[in-house]
């Protein structure tokens, strides 16, 4: 059993792994080869692919050498046992609009951590944590007296967790958690308050947030409370950040690594011409008279594959959009030319998203706040500069996709190397 002083400050995060992918396995062994003792996952990554990979890999003998952080919160697509799309039905669910629901009836977390679980091949969690449980401010009528009755109540049910053995700790990630009060935003002590509440404070261990050169807030103290940072390792809790290397702007999102200056070898605006082309000509021997850049979700994609700064963004375009629309178009398969042609379009959506990061990354280094955050630092890609820096800021542990065997490669020293906290 590891101890939370024990983990890896540079942590596995497995949001869109799955068991699906040998390559994804393949970085999850290497991980733990190197020493990265901390994984993080949730019901809802790959429709529960990723817990199911991660249980399929640190099964038996292995359990007992990482830390395994899942949450509860969301309703994974398609992937719902019985008793919990049974919860689901019966309880307060907010429709998030794009296939998402999320509820924190207490029913339902019982059900959501019982699935989680079973797909990890493990009776007891190291933690589990309460997923964005903003979510449900935006429901018609809520207040947040209302909401924070829910807090309680859904706390109180992990808390249970904890209580029962399945868990050795529970906490809370959210994306809208701040310092000081702000609409639309909850805070560490509306939290704090709640598990004092309903008796849940001592097993109350990790609050996850995003946190990145960009999206500094966590770290600054604006209102002069103290920044969330600081505030939780006050409070005792350990603070963990996601989202390092993917920052959100005004202009987009950012991928903070390394520039591409390669050039794109196929030309992107070709490649969706061909792979339409072929759809339709398909198509057309089929007896369907079609032409796919007609279609209004098509010409989405489109535009969304032309503008991707990062090619996890083309890789959700094409997961999203193009797949399920050339599902639905051939029931038996895409055709070899159809195969073919989607193919190409990915490499040349994926090289032109490398360099709309590049472009995009390059005029964020000269921004003065970032580069005051790196100064400092030792040399070392951009990529675990930006863990670095986080580390070196207060957070305890950082999270970073490793999907891939080089992404293992560029944190392997991070898994064991800690920081001083200031």
């Amino acid at each position: 059993m590891i101890a939370v002083e024990d983990l890896s400050p540079v942590g596995f995060g497995a949001y869109r792994t799955s068991i699906l992918s040998e390559s994804h396995r393949t970085a999850l062994c290497k991980a733990l080869d190197h020493g990265c003792n901390l994984i993080d996952t949730a019901p809802n990554y790959a429709n529960g692919g990723s817990e199911r990979l991660i249980g399929s890999v640190v099964g038996g003998a292995l359990r007992r050498t990482v830390f395994l952080i899942t949450k509860a919160g969301y309703a994974a697509q398609g992937g719902l046992s019985t008793g919990a799309a049974r919860a689901l039905a019966e309880a307060r669910a907010v429709d998030l609009g794009n296939g998402d629901t999320h509820c924190l009836d207490p029913a339902f977390l019982e059900e959501s951590i019982s699935g989680s679980l079973s797909r990890l091949a493990t009776d007891r969690a190291d933690a589990v944590l309460l997923h964005n449980p903003e979510h449900q401010l935006a429901m018609d009528g809520a207040n947040h007296a209302a909401f924070l009755d829910l807090l309680k109540d859904a706390i109180a049910a992990i808390n249970a967790t904890v209580q029962r053995g399945r868990a050795r700790y529970w906490g809370i990630s959210s994306n809208r958690l701040r310092a000081a009060p702000a609409a639309g935003f909850i805070t560490l002590s509306n939290v704090l308050a709640c598990a004092d509440a309903v008796g849940a404070r001592e097993g109350f261990a990790f609050v996850q947030m995003p946190a990145n050169l960009v999206e500094w807030d966590t770290l600054s103290d604006a209102a002069g409370t103290g920044s969330l940072v600081r505030q939780a390792a006050a409070e005792g809790l350990t603070t963990i950040a996601n989202r390092a290397l993917s920052a959100r702007t005004a202009a987009g999102g950012v991928r903070l690594t390394e520039a591409c200056h390669a050039e794109a070898s196929i030309s992107l605006e070709a490649a969706i011409e061909s792979l339409c082309r072929a759809v339709d000509e398909q198509a057309a021997l089929r007896g369907q008279a079609l032409r796919i850049l007609d279609l209004p979700r098509v010409q989405m994609a489109r535009d969304a594959l032309l503008a991707a700064s990062n090619p996890d963004a083309v890789d959700q375009v094409v997961e999203m959009v193009w797949r399920p629309i050339l599902d639905l178009l051939f029931d038996d398969g895409p055709p070899p030319a159809v195969r073919q042609a989607t193919i190409d379009l990915v490499a040349a959506a994926r090289d032109r998203a490398r360099l709309n990061g590049s472009a995009q990354t390059r005029r964020l280094l000269n921004d003065p706040q970032v580069r005051a955050r790196l100064q400092g630092l030792a040399p070392a890609p951009l990529q675990t500069l930006a863990c670095d820096s986080l580390l070196r800021a207060g957070f305890d542990h950082v999270l970073v996709g490793m999907r891939q065997e080089t992404y293992v490669e560029d944190f392997s020293e991070r898994f064991v190397r800690h920081f001083p906290h200031p």
